[in-house]
């Protein structure tokens, strides 16, 4: 899986030109978090992630977190951990992820608002934190 996953990286970097640029969160393994404009296309998202993307929405408020699907398998750091109800871990990101709008009435990813990149910056600045996802 990882030759494949190469592979599929090198070819997207070679033709990379990306589009629908968004401002978003960058928030990578024992570092804080800090905003870049992304191609929100699936060849960028790919590349920045280092392979294919799985997404999941935070507390149904427009904001979703995209990492890297196979991370735990590629064995990428772990990077925040994921609390149930109870307070529990119940998972934890491998590798970098981003945090990028996600609104209801477009089937496109979207830029940050200053208030949710005030947010998310704050919910994700400890680089050991944890965070409660409301199901």
């Amino acid at each position: 899986m990882k030759k494949q996953i190469q592979k599929m990286l090198e070819e997207y970097r070679s033709n990379l030109e990306p589009q629908n640029m968004v401002t978003a969160l960058i928030v990578e393994p024992g570092k804080v978090p800090y905003v870049q404009e992304i191609g929100s296309d699936y060849q960028s998202l790919f590349c920045l992630l280092g392979g294919p993307i799985e997404g999941f929405t935070l507390n149904f408020d427009g904001v979703n977190i995209l990492c890297n699907e196979y991370g735990k398998v590629l064995g990428l750091p772990s990077n925040r951990a994921i609390l149930d109800s109870m307070e529990e871990p119940c998972d934890i990101i491998a590798g970098t992820f981003i945090v990028i709008g996600a609104r209801e009435d477009s089937e496109e990813y979207s830029s940050l608002t200053a208030e949710e990149i005030n947010k998310y910056y704050e919910l994700f600045k400890d680089p050991v934190c944890r965070w409660r996802y409301v199901l």
